[in-house]
């Protein structure tokens, strides 16, 4: 009992516990239950993983194509930005005030440009890198004649040629974009007519630029992207470790970053290429100075994050962009849906399962019904009796119980004064004489005989035989121990297997045998979830012969192999009929196969159970399977006879044992085909069979 309370035991409270455990995950209704869930929770599993896998890749498509036309369109505007700058530094180098370089009406000039462009600074340097005049103090703030004279941007003015680069820190010197342009002598209209520029006009601007810089926002706000509004959506910041969000980056092909949309990230571009490399940026840096090729996006692991990326550069490959999105950023969507979905899956399983647990409940309640019945039976209440108005195979096993009570409450009236044990064995033989045939089946196409001798004055071994249209059912079985309780239970094994067959043969018709593998696992599951703990099982060998076909249908259960001896012209030859399934009520859920073997006229089936080749003489010595195999091959097709034969079989046991007491509960069952049925037309199955 699952709620017996071990009051004696130190740790009691916890071993009912697990007793209570125990008992709930053996039940029938809750295994129904728990099936269910697990067989949804399956298929959702299942199918939430397609719809993430397919959908992902939908989603990581849809982000490329649009990184990629981000990409582009921000690469335009920068392209356009950065073409803005050379015009604006081109018209100074041209505007006749610069070209003499007169301070004053310079000085004009930029503080007009400082007011449209505040956060532009710009200077004029002679050719050997002295400052003349600025237009302001920040950006490059203290810009340092010598600093500013070894950027690659002032040596490629010297040369004639206007290019955008990053002015690194240096002391006092703020990092900044910097680009130069040369100032050629009022007249000079190639610029290969001279070997140096008379000036060099330079531009310093901040590193983010989108709202500070007015010719780059413009330039965004024509292209149609959807980029500006990046400060109000979550950035990516590597520093931070916040790696959710999207990011606008430029590299230069010297190593400097430049981050124009926002300003979160500016630290980097004040970095030499060296430090950026190192930094969390630095594979970002990599990939966008690498050989992969332009507008093809691809997934980047950094800090241990995915991100997608994708590149260009733009026309003159001095600067390459990336547009950046983390790859949880781009999936959050999709994450949140499924988690959404996995909470309905999880609502639908525990109504699925209180649904189950209502109507199995109305499955196993006869079910629990029969079992506590032979609960009280076995704990002393003979008087049970189960309401039997059943049609059904349950209503089978209810009259067996009542018929059980009775045959033992009518043995304790008559033995009320004898000892305990007398009246066991009394009422256990009565039973099992009440279940025992008192005849076999007779036919013109096939012989039969069986016996069976208990070791004690009751035994467990049984044997069982009907006939149902033209197919013939043989069953020999062992219950394992000896005495009073394995008696009690070979009369509910015996009752189970016959009701079912019973079932099972006009479930299926005439023409169609019962499916005794079936019929086994249901013996087992009712056996097993009920009598589980008692540790009581059979052994069972169940077998189904068609008349008309001879083909013999069996589920060995863990039983001793039967033997067919072949009616050849030839010298006698023997098959073993092996196990195909467990024995039976161990293993809740064991599975059992049908095997077949076909019968011709003459054969002989020859099974038995263990007490046979287990019978000890005197010596202590078995007789042995051995024994037998010798005793059928010797014999002839002419005194083949199963009664002659089981007669002998039994006569050859009693000399071996001579004095010896029996070591076991002994059953042999013997079949042997004497023709071919022809077939007739159909018959109705015998209920009472």
């Amino acid at each position: 009992m699952i709620f017996r309370f071990l009051s004696q035991t130190k740790n009691g409270k916890y071993i009912l516990r697990l007793r209570l455990i125990w008992g709930i995950t053996r039940s029938l209704q809750f295994r129904i239950a728990w099936g269910a869930i697990l067989a949804v929770a399956l298929s959702s599993l299942t199918a939430d993983t397609v719809i993430y896998l397919t959908t992902a890749q939908q989603v990581r498509d849809r982000t490329i194509a649009s990184l990629t036309r981000s990409n582009y369109l921000l690469s335009f505007a920068v392209a356009h930005w950065r073409q803005e700058i050379f015009k604006s530094l081109e018209l100074l180098s041209l505007d006749q005030s610069f070209r003499n370089l007169n301070t004053e009406a310079m000085a004009d000039t930029l503080k007009a440009l400082r007011l449209s462009e505040p956060n532009r600074q710009i200077s004029v340097w002679s050719p050997d890198g002295r400052l003349i005049i600025s237009g302001g103090t920040e950006p490059g703030k203290g810009l340092r004649n010598g600093h500013v004279f070894r950027n690659p941007a002032f040596q490629e003015a010297l040369k004639g040629n206007t290019t955008l680069q990053v002015l690194g820190a240096d002391g006092a010197t703020k990092s900044c974009l910097f680009a130069a342009s040369a100032i050629y002598p009022e007249g000079v209209i190639d610029k290969t007519e001279i070997t140096a520029p008379k000036a060099i006009v330079t531009l310093c601007a901040p590193f983010f630029l989108a709202e500070d810089d007015a010719g780059l926002a413009y330039s965004i706000e024509k292209t149609d992207s959807p980029e500006p509004g990046a400060k109000q959506q979550e950035l990516i910041s590597m520093e931070s470790q916040n790696y959710n969000g999207s990011e606008f980056m430029m590299v230069r092909n010297n190593g400097y970053v430049v981050f124009p949309l926002t300003s979160i990230n500016d630290w980097i571009s004040s970095l030499s290429p060296a430090e950026i490399r190192r930094s969390p940026w630095g594979p970002f840096v990599d990939f966008a100075l690498s050989g992969k090729p332009d507008n093809q996006g691809l997934e980047l692991v950094a800090s241990g994050k995915t991100f997608i990326v994708v590149k260009r550069w733009l026309p003159n490959r001095h600067w390459v962009v990336l547009s950046i999105v983390s790859r949880d950023t781009a999936l959050r969507g999709l994450n949140l849906a499924l988690r959404k979905l996995r909470a309905f899956q999880v609502v639908t399983m525990l109504i699925v399962a209180l649904v189950l647990i209502r109507i199995s409940g109305e499955i196993v309640k006869p079910i629990r019904k029969a079992s506590q019945a032979i609960r009280k039976i076995s704990q002393g209440d003979f008087k049970i009796h189960v309401e039997d108005q059943r049609d059904d195979e349950i209503g089978e096993l209810y009259k067996d119980i009542n018929a059980t009570g009775n045959l033992l409450s009518s043995f304790v009236a008559r033995e009320k004064g004898h000892a305990v044990a007398e009246q066991q064995i009394a009422t256990a033989q009565q039973i099992q004489q009440s279940f025992l045939l008192k005849s076999l089946p007779e036919s013109d196409f096939f012989e039969i005989a069986a016996d069976s001798l208990p070791a004690y004055e009751v035994g467990a071994d049984w044997y069982d035989s009907l006939k149902v249209g033209h197919f013939l059912y043989v069953i020999v079985a062992d219950v394992c121990d000896k005495g009073v309780p394995s008696a009690l239970f070979m009369s509910v094994f015996r009752s189970l297997l016959r009701s079912n067959i019973l079932t099972q043969a006009r479930e299926a018709g005439l023409g169609q045998p019962a499916d005794l593998a079936h019929v086994t696992r249901l013996v087992n599951e009712y056996m097993s979830e009920n009598h589980g703990s008692t540790c009581m099982f059979a052994t069972i060998f169940a077998a189904c012969y068609d008349t008309q076909t001879g083909q013999l249908t069996y589920v060995n259960a863990g039983h001793e192999s039967p033997l067919v001896l072949r009616n050849l012209d030839t010298e006698a030859k023997l098959e073993s009929l092996d196990p195909t399934g467990p024995a039976v009520g161990l293993f809740p859920g064991a599975q059992f196969l049908n095997s077949t073997t076909t019968l011709a006229p003459g054969d002989l089936l020859f099974t038995f159970t263990d007490g046979l080749t287990d019978a000890r003489s005197p010596a202590e010595q078995g007789w042995g399977i051995q024994r037998l195999q010798d005793f059928l091959l010797q014999l002839q097709s002419d005194a083949r006879h199963p009664a002659a034969v089981l007669q002998q079989v039994f006569k050859l046991i009693e000399n071996h044992q001579g004095s010896a007491e029996r070591f076991d509960d002994l059953t042999v069952l013997l079949l042997r085909v004497t023709a071919t049925e022809p077939v007739a037309a159909d018959t109705t199955i015998d209920k009472k069979a």
